[in-house]
């Protein structure tokens, strides 16, 4: 049996408060019990004013929890030491579908969203290495080829980033399992965190030489996380993730 999860959220309306806990568990509102715990007021002239709050309740797949690859925001931002193939086998559950199975099921839902979308561009599956910042274990990888698809990728990559989660969540709910899945669009990804591990390389060298700490711009979780690994094992600074939000940035700070 899968297992049950609550999630408060609160919101300026009751149904926008269950739309983003819904979210959160992945479900569907006809598969959600509906606790409404304030149904929140307006104020007057904006003063006095209350969230409504809401408790949802759901029986979610026991994989639903875990790593989103970039997609959540966790404290500890680097991947497990190890090699590659170990950490697959170890987070693998018995049960779960086969790669060929989560693959072609994986290409054929981003080419429905792609063709909803009104995109004409194709999907080309491989199985490789992950970018450093995307995920714990070998990825799925979708690669969307075409011409002009840089409304895909969005401002920070953050369309891309919803892309993928759509993927990874309609797949989850074909196949019961929270696929390891990566959306990239003609190499995008590559070749962002090939820029970003450069800058991490020069700005540590920076850090070193000056003795003071570097503060980056802000970054999404997934550009924060491939900073993080970039010098995860670097012997003279250590790096840190402040701020809130879309203000949040990586800090690299010399060892003393």
């Amino acid at each position: 049996m899968s297992p049950r999860k609550s999630v408060k959220a609160s919101a300026r309306s009751v149904e926008k408060a269950i739309a983003q806990a819904l979210s959160e568990l992945g479900v569907e509102r006809d598969e959600a019990d509906i606790e409404i715990v304030r149904e929140g007021t307006r104020g007057v002239l904006g003063f006095g004013a209350e969230d409504a709050e809401v408790v949802v309740s759901a029986e979610v797949p026991a994989s639903i929890g875990e790593d989103l690859g970039g997609l959540e925001d966790p404290e500890e931002e680097i991947a497990p030491e190890g090699p590659v193939s170990a950490i697959q086998e170890e987070s693998r559950p018995k049960g779960a579908p086969s790669e060929e199975e989560i693959a072609e099921v994986a290409r054929e839902v981003l080419a429905t969203l792609l063709e909803k979308m009104g995109m004409s561009a194709s999907v080309v599956v491989t199985k490789g290495n992950s970018v450093s910042g995307e995920a714990r274990s070998s990825p799925t990888m979708l690669d969307i080829k075409g011409r002009d698809l840089g409304i895909l990728i969005g401002r920070r990559g953050e369309t891309l980033r919803d892309l993928q989660f759509m993927t990874r969540l309609i797949v989850n709910r074909r196949l019961g399992y929270w696929p390891n899945i990566v959306v990239d669009v003609e190499g995008y990804k590559v070749r962002r965190e090939e820029m970003l591990t450069g800058l991490a390389l020069r700005m540590a060298d920076k850090a070193v030489e000056t003795q003071r700490t570097v503060i980056l711009e802000p970054m999404s979780p997934y550009e924060r996380r491939i900073i993080h690994i970039a010098l995860s094992n670097h012997p003279q600074v250590t790096t840190e993730s402040t701020g809130e939000g879309e203000s949040r940035k990586v800090t690299i700070l010399p060892k003393r």
